[in-house]
């Protein structure tokens, strides 16, 4: 992380069927609205173990082959990722 913050949960791609992944079709795309999850449409969620990190400047995070994920910034400011 070059600047700012980030917050980072990460899914086991194990748990790919909970996550309602579609392999077939639209790899790496789920239905879900990550941000407000409809556990009474997508119940299996619930069961999904995540791994949370929070990475800041000078920080580096490596996300295995396949782990999905999920990245939010935790500032409404300009941040900056390094490739």
């Amino acid at each position: 992380m070059v600047g700012g913050s980030k917050q980072i949960y990460l899914a086991n791609p194990v748990d790919s069927r909970k996550l309602y992944m579609d392999f077939h079709d639209k790899f790496g795309l789920s239905p879900l609205h990550v941000r407000k999850i409809d556990l009474s449409v997508y119940p299996l969620v619930r069961d999904v173990p995540l791994v949370n990190a929070t990475v800041h400047e000078g920080d580096a995070l490596f996300i295995p082959t396949h782990w999905w994920h999920q990245v939010n910034s935790l500032q409404q400011e300009r941040n900056v990722h390094s490739p």
